[in-house]
């Protein structure tokens, strides 16, 4: 009896008061099981060489997008794929295999406009289009994307792990920051906790130096966790001498693409990256695809709003050099020399999404500094209408609801897919005021200036991922010269560090 207390508080599970516990048994028995298999699980995993721990889902069903799932199939069938010899792989997802859980919002396909217009009328309308299930992951999962697991498990890692062996991490969720600090950046793990890169990097410290240890995260703010760099993730103490590296599908202070409950709007960093190891490039021409490679593949294809980065590229910026004005007149010619393949393949790629010749302008870096000015200059104007367009459809939405909000009180609660028990008492009632919506003599006019809105915002986010595409080419010329600043300095540590990372970065991930 006090074992099974002990593994239904491990694992977060408290029995009802004033209920026997002998009455408890037959109905926590599943979670008891699952528990003890999680427990053993974690607690001794097969022993292998490489280890793969995979991480996804949201902190909260209402937080846990489809795609999340998806990329986690995505990279299961990769993995079936490769077959990495003497390797083991752990997949952690939302609630894991508890099935009574809900962990992944999806939309609902037969959401109609009519219904998305309708749901806006309710004062508290989240995701009415939307609906919510537990994953389908099954038997791939080892457990809940919980804090305590994912420590745990890189916790017990490190006595697993020779120095010829390799550690790789791939995490598909979410990420936030430290209010106004961008060097505390942090992942969200399911129960809405977190763990920050510190916590993380502190966990990577314990494993031998010499096991190279890649990791993928395509989180919000995930660059900040480029700081894995870094001892116990501190930009404040000393670089790491571990050998590891990572890939990013943003930059640490700003949003990433890709969390969607729709799976048909799938553009994210994961979508790109996987897909470069399904045989989509091979840009050094050596008959096999490496992670530096798929990320480069990233930037060229992903239309969204991410500048994907590297812990190499995020190391040059670290050591805040001052970029002149007379260095970024650097000519193209001599750009030109210290591309290498996978550099040159980034740019041509770009100047077809962009329709810009690098090679016309004489300096290149100012010419793209200036076009983003005036791109974004297009965006703000872009903006203007958007918000014009919504002020407009806010007037006649207001007509439209306060004279059905006398009629139909209903209009107090909210709506959705996760509020069906409230409204399906009132079904009539809720058929009616529908109807009413679609009768009133606005509606027309509502369904065309909502469909406008729709427009001009599409044209915001249009003018947005151009903008993006600018920046990646700002990005990879200023990372060119920085590595001509770091070469000409007296950083022979940070020299020797950015060798080492780059060499990382140019393994494959299986």
């Amino acid at each position: 009896m006090l074992v099974f207390w002990a593994i239904l508080r491990y694992k977060g599970v408290f029995l009802p008061p004033k209920i026997p516990l002998k009455n408890c048994y037959i109905f926590y028995v599943k979670k008891l099981i699952l528990s003890i298999l999680s427990i053993s699980y974690i607690c001794n995993p097969a022993f292998a060489s490489d280890q793969f721990l995979v991480v996804g889902g949201g902190y909260a069903p209402n937080h846990s997008e489809a795609t999340l799932e998806q990329n986690v199939f995505i990279f299961s069938d990769l993995m079936n794929q490769f077959r990495p010899q003497n390797s083991d792989a752990t997949y952690l997802f939302g609630s894991g295999p508890d099935s009574q859980s809900l962990d992944v919002m999806e939309q609902n396909p037969n959401f109609s406009l009519e219904d998305n217009l309708f749901s806006r009328l309710f004062d508290n309308c989240e995701s009415p289009d939307c609906q919510f299930r537990h994953n389908g992951l099954g038997n791939l999962l080892s457990g809940e994307a919980s804090k305590r697991n994912i420590l745990d498990f890189l916790e017990l890692t490190k006595n697993k792990l020779s120095p010829s062996d390799k550690f790789r991490f791939y995490f598909t969720g979410h990420g936030k920051h430290e209010d106004n600090d961008f060097t505390k950046n942090y992942i969200s793990t399911w129960k809405k906790e977190h763990i920050s890169v510190q916590e993380f990097t502190e966990k990577l410290d314990t494993l031998p130096s010499e096991t190279q240890t890649q990791v993928v995260m395509v989180q919000c703010f995930s660059g900040g966790f480029a700081q894995i760099n870094y001892e116990g993730g501190d930009k404040n103490k000393p670089l790491s001498p571990a050998n590891r590296c990572g890939f990013f599908a943003q930059v640490p202070d700003r949003i990433a693409a890709g969390c969607t409950p729709d799976l048909k709007k799938r553009e994210e960093y994961s979508h790109y990256f996987w897909d470069a190891y399904r045989g989509k490039t091979d840009f050094n021409q050596d008959g096999k695809v490496t992670s530096n490679e798929a990320h480069a593949y990233v930037i060229i294809h992903e239309n969204s709003i991410d500048i994907p980065t590297t812990t190499s590229s995020q190391l040059l910026r670290d050591q805040e050099f001052s970029l002149s004005t007379e260095k970024k007149r650097t000519p193209w010619t001599e750009f030109q020399t210290k591309l290498n393949p996978t550099e040159k393949a980034i740019l041509k790629g770009l100047q077809e999404k962009t329709g810009y010749d690098i090679a016309s302008s004489p300096t290149p870096l100012i010419f793209v500094e200036e076009k983003i000015k005036h791109l974004q200059e297009m965006k703000e104007l872009s903006i203007q209408q958007s918000r014009l367009a919504q002020n407009i459809l806010d007037e006649v939405f207001v007509q439209i609801r306060n004279e059905l909000f006398m009629i139909y009180p209903i209009f107090n609660n909210s709506y959705g897919a996760n509020h069906g028990d409230l409204l399906s008492a009132q079904f009539q009632i809720v058929q009616n005021a529908k109807q009413a919506m679609l009768t009133h003599p606005e509606f027309s006019h509502y369904q065309d200036l909502f469909l406008k809105r729709d427009e001009a915002n599409d044209e915001v986010d249009s003018w947005k991922q151009l903008i993006v595409k600018w920046e990646r080419i700002q990005y990879l010329l200023e990372t060119k010269l920085l590595e001509d600043l770091l070469a000409a300095s007296s950083l022979d540590t940070v020299k020797q560090k950015y060798k080492s990372l780059k060499d990382c970065e140019s393994a494959s991930f299986f």
